[in-house]
């Protein structure tokens, strides 16, 4: 029981560097408390009821995590959509010279703003290490940090080369054209979710505003609300609709999620077996092993 905080502490932690807001989980808890305090006390002057107040302290209390998971999504997008230029500075500087750590370098130097201090890690680690599951180990730090599958995808074609079963000027240029196409359909898989999302935060917003307004058009609505039943009410209604906006958020944010994974009904199926047989002059061909 006593490592469950730290845990839960470490996990904040890393959502907060992934959003890059430099503060600890310390800190966002307590600014999440008063936030909580303010809108509790905020709701209870414009509703002048208890029950309400509950709701904008959840509210309140919640609201700064939106924000903090706004951040981190924004961040990722921006990340992944820098991939094809760290891709083509990987390729100006493996023609450079240097290998892996030539390559990562000079990304870090000219490469996007937002990516330079992976690779500049990464070329700091990996000079002069020539033994692939060091170079492995280095790669896996910065792929955990990040969490990218495109990042990732640049990751294995650099350990590929690091194994000396290949060149980077050869390997680079074949995934370049490819992270081109999946940033362009992940930015087109955002613009059609997006919408949906927009409307479901304008939907959701409009029973807090509507009882707030209709409480200061007419005395009579506001002695109304502040009564025994009408908290009852406008707690019920409210929760309700907090959990409408959670479980529609999380549908349209996972619908997102898929798209920007590419994780579909495909499924792997298997390769013809290749089969060496031998030919005229004691020559080997290759021949599918078809049934």
């Amino acid at each position: 029981c006593t490592e469950l905080p730290g845990v839960y502490r470490r996990l904040l932690q890393m959502e907060l560097d992934r959003a890059r807001i430099r503060i600890t989980a310390a800190e966002f808890l307590r600014l999440s408390l008063i936030l909580a305090v303010l809108a509790s006390l905020a709701m209870y002057i414009l509703t002048d009821a208890v029950l309400p107040a509950i709701v904008g302290f959840a509210l309140g209390g919640a609201s700064y995590w939106l924000y903090l998971s706004h951040k981190a999504s924004q961040a990722e997008q921006e990340y992944d959509d820098q991939m094809p230029q760290v891709v083509a500075r990987l390729i100006t500087g493996a023609k450079l010279g240097q290998g892996i750590a030539g390559a990562a370098e000079h990304v870090a130097k000219f490469g996007p703003p937002n990516c330079r201090a992976d690779w500049a890690y990464i070329a700091s680690q990996v000079r002069g290490r020539s033994n692939p599951k060091d170079i492995e180990q280095i790669f896996r730090t910065v792929s955990e940090r990040r969490n990218s599958q495109l990042l990732n995808a640049i990751l294995e074609m650099l350990l590929i080369a690091g194994s000396g079963r290949g060149k980077l000027t050869e390997l680079l240029p074949r995934i370049q054209e490819s992270l081109e196409e999946r940033t362009r359909m992940m930015r087109q898989a955002r613009t059609r979710l997006g919408a949906p999302i927009r409307e479901l935060w304008i939907v959701c917003a409009a029973p807090f505003a509507g009882v707030l307004l209709f409480r200061f058009l007419s005395p009579a609505n506001g002695a109304a609300y502040s009564s025994p039943l009408g908290q009852i009410i406008i707690f019920v209604g409210w929760s309700l609709d907090i959990v409408v906006f959670i479980l529609g958020y999380r549908s349209l944010s996972d619908a997102l999620r898929k798209e920007l994974s590419f994780h579909g009904a495909l499924k792997a199926e298997p390769r013809p077996e290749l089969m060496s047989v031998g030919g005229p002059g004691g020559e080997e061909k290759v021949q599918l092993n078809l049934p």
